[in-house]
């Protein structure tokens, strides 16, 4: 079993995330005053410039930013989903147009790396027992454009790959609450995971599922995991790299005997292909079978979305929600973990 791990802060940073009772809040009123124009100072024109540069492509930045300032202390669930699809609704054309724009991505990427560490920060601070589904439905959109914005900004050569790769993953566990479900589906949203970007996205998926131990899965589950693999190994740029990933998937995905009933014939119509009778081994057809993978990833989200088509639980337990097995970074489930982790990420992108 891994032991929980946690990043090393200095004094100060340690100071406020777990002596000061209102760090949350102070964080979060920290992120939201990064996103709005700080009075002139001398020796700030090169920051002022960087920030017309932000403004010109996100106009709509400074009224995001008063709005979210106006609700700092609420603990309304449904008032934070709406400023949550408040922001997906303008920040997603944006993230479209800049998917083979380096520059522009790096700027966007910055931006929603503040914002979605504030979203959870106030996740985090409402305490409650609460029906989390649609609040992780819609975070997994925005950690989805944000992985594309990061693969897409990692061209400009400015970082070490695995600190990418190391930084992602640590999102994905930490802002999607270590939900297996939106992890997963995360990953089959963004775009940008191809053989382009294989240093980047062979290491996450292979850390994802590495530390994943699926057992006894549910239909929509194992769907879930097979089409990960299939992606996984899309990416993998060698052969002897997919064929480990078709091991691997066959060793760890044991198809559910609710996969052949009649009640799974719409995946099959629009997301998998037909097994023959004869194919005994139903996860290694599938590995070896040829079709459109992209294809199916939609035809997989789209299914979902229109059909309701949910194994999530209303309420999220440790048990029901989480990962089989520990996050390979941290103890998730620790809260104080989670804002040491957010606040140092925090000062990575500040600084």
């Amino acid at each position: 079993m891994m032991h929980s791990q946690e990043p090393r802060v200095s004094s100060s940073q340690d100071s406020l995330c777990l002596n000061n009772n209102s760090s949350v809040s102070a964080l979060v009123k920290r992120l939201n005053s990064c996103t709005a124009t700080p009075p002139a100072s001398k020796g700030s024109t090169g920051n002022n410039e960087e920030e017309k540069k932000v403004l010109a492509i996100l106009p709509w930045l400074p009224q995001f930013s008063m709005l979210s300032r106006f609700s700092l202390g609420s603990r309304n669930i449904k008032q934070l989903k709406k400023l949550m699809s408040l922001y997906l609704g303008h920040i997603s054309e944006m993230v479209k147009k800049s998917l083979k724009k380096t520059v522009r991505a790096a700027k966007l990427k910055k931006n929603m790396s503040e914002v979605l560490v504030m979203f959870h920060m106030r996740y985090l601070d409402i305490r409650e027992s609460f029906e989390q589904g649609s609040y992780l439905d819609t975070m997994s959109d925005l950690v989805a454009m944000y992985l594309d914005m990061e693969i897409r900004a990692s061209k400009r050569m400015k970082e070490t790959l695995p600190n990418v790769v190391s930084r992602l993953t640590m999102y994905l566990y930490i802002l999607l609450g270590n939900s297996e479900i939106h992890i997963l589906e995360t990953i089959l949203k963004a775009r940008l995971f191809t053989k382009h970007h294989e240093k980047i996205c062979a290491p996450i998926i292979g850390k994802v599922v590495g530390s994943a131990k699926p057992s006894s899965l549910q239909t929509m589950m194992y769907v879930r995991y097979l089409l990960v693999y299939k992606l996984w190994k899309r990416v993998a740029g060698s052969s002897v790299e997919r064929i480990r990933i078709n091991k691997l998937a066959m060793q760890k995905l044991v198809a559910p005997a609710s996969l052949l009933d009649k009640s799974s014939a719409p995946i099959f119509i629009s997301v998998l292909p037909k097994k023959p009778k004869t194919k005994k081994n139903t996860t290694m057809f599938f590995m070896q079978a040829k079709f459109d993978l992209k294809k199916s990833v939609q035809a997989f989200l789209k299914l979902l979305k229109e059909s309701k088509i949910s194994d999530f639980p209303a309420v999220m337990t440790k048990k029901s929600a989480s990962l089989s097995s520990p996050s390979p970074f941290l103890d998730i489930e620790s809260s104080v973990s989670i804002k040491v982790v957010l606040f140092t990420t925090l000062f990575y992108h500040l600084n």
